[in-house]
């Protein structure tokens, strides 16, 4: 039994080492010692991270200020050539020269809590920030609100609306009022009290007389 586990651990080992991890690939440009990038991106990738020298080094910063990762890398500045000679294909001579313009792809491990990404020459001075926030989960996202509280602020907001609605048609229908009585001239006050007396003495003497009756 034991000897059936060891075989299925030797045959799953080289699967799991094959397993792709996520990274930031990284799109890195160098212009005569100043550096900059045109795209970041967050990819899955099985193949070991070549280490490019050590001219440079990046850091993987987290939400708290801490640095989750380094990595270490160099542009391939140098570029080394060879004369041949075209008769008997042997190497006569040979040299470098020096570019003062590249650009780099480079894999930096990927971190769900990372912010950003800092690079620094050997020298230690910061040449380059690249915020990965955005593919971060651990950013700062706006609070959702559920149904029902979505629902209670609508009610709410309109009960105000409502009540605030009836304030104001109660004082339009006051201040037409004010207006109509303002317009009554003060000898018909007179005229409207004989005219609700004789009114009243009405309903009493027709109510008296169904009495009777």
């Amino acid at each position: 039994m034991k000897k059936i586990i060891l075989v299925l651990c030797l045959l799953l080992l080289p699967i799991a080492l094959a397993l792709p991890n996520h990274y930031y690939k990284l799109e890195l440009n160098y212009n005569q010692g100043n550096l900059s990038y045109s795209t970041v991106k967050v990819e899955l990738s099985s193949k070991d991270v070549e280490i490019y020298g050590s001219d440079y080094v990046v850091n993987v910063i987290g939400f708290d200020n801490q640095s989750l990762n380094t990595t270490y890398f160099s542009f391939p500045l140098t570029v080394y050539y060879d004369f041949i000679d075209s008769e008997t294909g042997s190497i006569t001579d040979g040299g470098s020269t020096e570019l003062n313009e590249t650009n780099l792809t480079l894999y930096v491990p990927y971190y769900k809590n990372a912010k950003q990404i800092e690079v620094y020459d050997d020298e230690f001075y910061q040449k380059l920030i690249i915020n990965v926030e955005s593919f971060s989960q651990e950013s700062t996202k706006p609070i959702v609100k559920s149904e029902v509280e979505e629902k209670k602020e609508t009610i709410a907001v309109s009960s105000e609306k409502e009540i605030n609605q009836s304030k104001q048609n109660w004082q339009a229908e006051l201040i037409k009022a004010e207006k109509i009585i303002k317009k009554i001239p003060k000898n018909k006050w007179v005229i409207i009290g004989i005219g609700l007396f004789v009114l009243i003495l009405i309903i009493v003497l027709l109510s008296l007389k169904k009495k009777n009756n």
